[in-house]
């Protein structure tokens, strides 16, 4: 759905496109292949073609005759057979390449052809880059017909492949045809101040987009803010223009955020040149992210956004452990390599980023902390939530939250806020929830504790059909894999301080004294730290 219905970015999940990449079983797999050796792709597609595509059937015709809802069926199960072909079998995959138009061209049926398209992109990103100059093409002539955001999410799941590498051939092929080609077809925005001056929240942004015939689509954040988002989440929910609209802005957020994924240099520096018109710059996407009274689904494409254009760029390099323990202390100052084993003031992350920094961060985790009771039946505010955890990390990686240190020249994590970032993680793996999916029988209510005993059940493992809340959980399993590998490098940070000034103390000048007078190994200063060998008995 908008908004990512499955996972992050950092996951190849442009607008559902991140499931997890899973080995197809041995079985599957041989099926799969006979099936497209005998040549069902181009028996199927070819047929769904003339149906959908030449006899081009009207719309009345197709909702309200028999034959119309009967030809709406069968291409619904054609394209569900199509994607079981696809799923863990890339060879399956680049037979589709082209047939790609055809299944573009249909998908203005709601016949699972955008669907089949989306699992297509969840291939690996040879595979996915492969896609032809014409099937972007006929995306940017469908915008034009028609302003759909199922086309956007499409365009963003191209970008990132199912590993959640970035397909930087189709992202430069986006970045030509769309932002810089056809602005027509992208949303403008601006900001009107606060009615209220007690209360910052009544700041709105209108979103502008043109449509066909020279008219002008205007919606509101403010009036698209509900609790739990599943009208802005789902792109077929409603037919309402406003919300269509506004959801064609939501699509286009997350395609920047997809175009810029990987630290795509050239997209990063034209949003950063029109940053006015799209409204990235990183004061704009700090205030939707703070904005408490603008839709949940919005601030997490913010907050996406701005990681990936303000946080996780260049030159702002991630933060790795200490690979040589021997550039740890000061005893090999004279190596020639030894400048790039070591970390330099100028490289430290906190030189480079906006001097506000310092709000985002304590905002990300007051936030986090304020969303540990998970509660299931909100969408779009779990959705926020993973997003936020997912900035949080990338800030962890970049070394955000790391301090530098003069004397080792080296970034490291101060062990209180090492403790609080323990703590929110666990927080939000618990997942306290007073909320359950379903209503439990009146029978079974009224046994005691049934109810209590579920939702405990449910604190780890929440309904299945919620998978954002999964995804918030990994997330945070990341997280503190990162701080416990942070945890070891402070322990073996204080370890090699104190070997340090015990070198410098006691073993140096025995080591370094020259000369007749200098004492003999075991003797001296030297004695104490490394004792005499025993007698012989």
């Amino acid at each position: 759905g908008v908004g990512g219905g499955r996972g992050s970015l950092s996951k190849g999940a442009a607008s559902g496109a991140g499931l997890s990449r899973s080995r197809a079983p041995a079985g599957l797999v041989r099926l799969q292949n006979v099936l497209r050796r005998v040549g069902f792709l181009e028996v199927v597609l070819l047929m769904l073609k003339s149906i959908f595509e030449r006899l081009r059937f009207p719309a009345e015709v197709i909702e309200s005759t028999h034959i119309g809802k009967t030809l709406m069926e069968f291409g619904r199960r054609s394209y569900e057979v199509v994607m079981a072909m696809m799923r863990g079998n890339d060879e399956t995959r680049k037979a589709l390449i082209r047939h790609a138009g055809t299944v573009l061209l249909t998908s203005t049926y709601d016949i699972f052809a955008l669907e089949c398209l989306l699992e297509f992109c969840r291939g690996g990103e040879e595979v996915v880059g492969e896609l032809r100059d014409d099937f972007f093409a006929s995306c940017m002539s469908l915008l034009k017909q028609e302003r759909r955001p199922g086309i956007l999410m499409l365009l963003s799941a191209s970008c990132v492949s199912g590993s959640g590498e970035a397909v930087r051939r189709n992202q430069e092929r986006v970045l030509k045809m769309l932002f810089q080609s056809s602005r027509e077809l992208t949303c403008s925005v601006r900001h009107v101040l606060p009615t209220l001056e007690s209360d910052p929240f009544t700041a709105d942004l209108i979103v502008q987009l043109e449509r066909g015939g020279g008219e002008r689509l205007q919606v509101s954040c403010l009036s698209m803010f509900s609790n739990n988002d599943d009208l802005l989440h789902d792109y077929k929910a409603s037919d309402d223009e406003q919300v269509k609209g506004f959801q064609y802005y939501l699509c286009m957020l997350e395609l920047m955020s997809a175009v810029v994924h990987g630290r795509h240099k050239q997209a990063a520096d034209f949003f950063e040149q029109e940053q006015e018109y799209f409204a990235c710059s990183y004061n704009d996407l700090l205030f939707l992210v703070k904005h408490e009274a603008f839709p949940w689904i919005l601030r997490a494409l913010a907050s996406n956004l701005l990681c990936s254009l303000h946080v996780d760029k260049h030159p702002h390099h991630p933060v790795d452990t200490i690979q040589l323990v021997r550039t740890w202390t000061r005893l090999h100052e004279a190596l020639a390599n030894e400048e790039k084993l070591r970390a330099r003031r100028e490289d430290a992350v906190d030189h480079n980023l906006p001097g506000n920094l310092r709000e985002l961060r304590e905002h990300v985790l007051s936030t986090m902390k304020k969303c540990s009771n998970v509660q299931l039946d909100l969408t779009g505010k779990t959705i926020y939530t993973q997003r936020l955890a997912d900035l949080c990390l990338r800030m962890l990686v970049v070394g955000c939250f790391h301090k530098y240190d003069e004397g080792g020249r080296r970034e490291i994590m101060e062990e209180t806020r090492l403790a609080q970032l323990e703590s929110i993680a666990l927080d939000l793996l618990d997942g306290r929830t007073d909320h359950l999916p379903f209503e439990l029988p009146a029978q079974e209510e009224q046994a005691g504790g049934a109810s209590q005993q579920l939702l405990e059940a449910l604190r780890l493992q929440p309904s299945s059909s919620n998978f954002p809340c999964w995804d918030l959980k990994l997330v945070c399993c990341q997280i503190l894999s990162f701080l416990l590998d942070c945890r070891v490098q402070l322990l073996l940070n204080m370890a090699f301080s104190t070997w340090e000034e015990l070198v410098q103390a006691r073993i140096a000048p025995s080591l370094f004294q020259l000369g007749p007078n200098a004492p003999l190994l075991g003797q001296g200063d030297f004695q104490p730290v490394v004792p005499a060998a025993a007698a012989a008995p």
